[in-house]
């Protein structure tokens, strides 16, 4: 798992292809010498835990990225859930740098970096009113009772619920019951329009 030759490689194979036209990743390698010593340090576990995190955000991101100038069901669902298993991925990552400061609290790059999340107070507000509840309510779990909560709270006159394939499945039958219309998916169909 570890044990990664140190090589450039491109930029479509690093950070998701995030990376600037031209730009190479690198690999960061560790001789076997090199990782028995970090398995046995307490603290190797918590930057593994790390970089899976900051793996998942890239991965999540990506989906985000890979709806750019398409605007269609499938887009608009992959940007939803990016957005959902992003903001997820956020908390957990905010709780992950917590139970570091203790490990890594003397650290100075620890210090200049990640834990100035800590002290920012948009990132803890965010992580308050925001992304622990969509992490809660709206990825790994799905509470009627907690969408219930959502819903009584939105400003929303109309909305398109959901966009399907085929009108004849349970969701679509439940929605028709309480008056949902299906209209062609289109940029004329009720609810995209322009306002």
């Amino acid at each position: 798992m570890f044990g990664f030759v140190r090589m450039s490689l491109p930029a479509a194979l690093v950070n998701g292809g995030n990376l600037k036209e031209n730009a190479k990743g690198q690999q960061i390698y560790g001789n076997p010498s090199v990782l028995r010593k970090c398995v046995a340090d307490k603290k190797f576990a918590y930057v593994v835990a790390l970089a899976r995190a900051v793996n998942a955000l890239n991965s999540a991101h990506s989906l985000m990225i890979s709806t750019t100038g398409r605007d269609t069901p499938a887009a608009l669902r992959d940007r939803m859930n990016s957005y959902f298993f992003v903001s997820a991925i956020l908390y957990e990552s905010l709780k992950l740098i917590e139970t570091m400061s203790p490990v890594y609290g003397k650290d100075k790059s620890f210090q200049t970096s990640l834990q100035l999340l800590l002290k920012d107070k948009t990132a803890q507000a965010l992580k308050r009113m925001h992304l622990k509840a969509v992490r809660r309510d709206a990825v790994f779990h799905y509470l009627p009772d907690r969408f219930a909560e959502a819903i009584a709270k939105t400003p929303m006159t109309e909305c398109v619920f959901a966009s399907i394939l085929d009108s004849e499945n349970f969701i679509a039958d439940q929605l028709n019951g309480w008056g949902f219309e299906v209209f062609p998916a289109s940029p004329a169909a009720p609810g995209n329009q322009s306002h």
